[in-house]
């Protein structure tokens, strides 16, 4: 079974962004070609240990469309259960497979010089290569048109529950989260929501930065021991 747990979701400035460089051997590549599905702007395959720093201007596209809508992740208009624009968020295909054991997953996402976006994302396990791709997504929740999505979690940046309430002043430059994976493949939807003003137009661009870490051994050693502790009780159920 697949085990996600979120860890942490903070709001933080684009300092983040440019402290000390990592090391790294992450592989990107943009527009990797998937289809039918999702037409993802990125892949990323990515160690155990690993780290990428990148920018929406990076993508070698129309000049146009080099960020994201600043309404993509949220749109008011939309029903229910079909908030987010599938076609003015950026996808990113995140292969985390080549792992043995769990690792976290750190997501920094943050507005790009001369933008104005209020960053959120929704994590998914899987890649959708076999949906018939539509305009809107779920951005807190399962999509029906994208059966191979399984929703994970997400970050919102104001705008209420799922980013499409207007006028609330609680959003900031950055958004950040921390998840606990397992080996596997997972889809990662960059857009913004935009709290202060539904009018708000045009494309938008991001800074984002990546990076996987092992789990600490005393971590690794307390989900090891829970999983015995739940072990022997069912052990202990099923004797009885």
């Amino acid at each position: 079974m697949k085990r996600t747990l979120v860890l942490g979701t903070l709001f933080l400035s684009a300092s983040l962004l440019t402290g000390p460089s990592f090391s790294t051997a992450a592989v990107i590549v943009p527009n990797p070609g998937f289809s039918p599905g999702i037409s993802y702007e990125w892949s990323i395959t990515m160690g155990s240990s690993d780290g990428i720093i990148f920018r929406s201007d990076d993508h070698p596209d129309d000049p146009a469309n080099l960020g994201v809508g600043p309404r993509s992740w949220a749109e008011p208009s939309n029903p229910d259960g079909l908030k987010g624009w599938t076609h003015t968020v950026h996808w990113v295909a995140l292969d985390l497979s080549g792992f043995s054991e769990h690792v976290f997953l750190d997501v920094v996402l943050a507005r790009g010089a001369d933008s104005e976006l209020f960053p959120a994302f929704t994590l998914y396990q899987g890649w959708e290569q076999s949906g018939t791709e539509t305009h809107q997504f779920n951005n807190i929740g399962l999509t029906d048109w994208a059966p191979s999505l399984t929703y994970l979690g997400h970050v919102r940046n104001g705008g209420g529950p799922d980013g499409t309430m207007t006028g609330l002043r609680k959003a900031g430059p950055a958004v950040h989260a921390q998840f606990l994976l397992e080996p596997g493949l997972y889809s990662l939807a960059f857009g913004g929501n935009a709290p202060f003003d539904v009018e708000q137009s045009g494309r938008q661009g991001y800074v984002a930065r990546i990076k996987t870490s092992p789990i600490p051994l005393p971590a690794a050693i307390w989900l090891i021991g829970g999983g015995l502790v739940g072990l022997a009780g069912l052990a202990r159920r099923r004797h009885s």
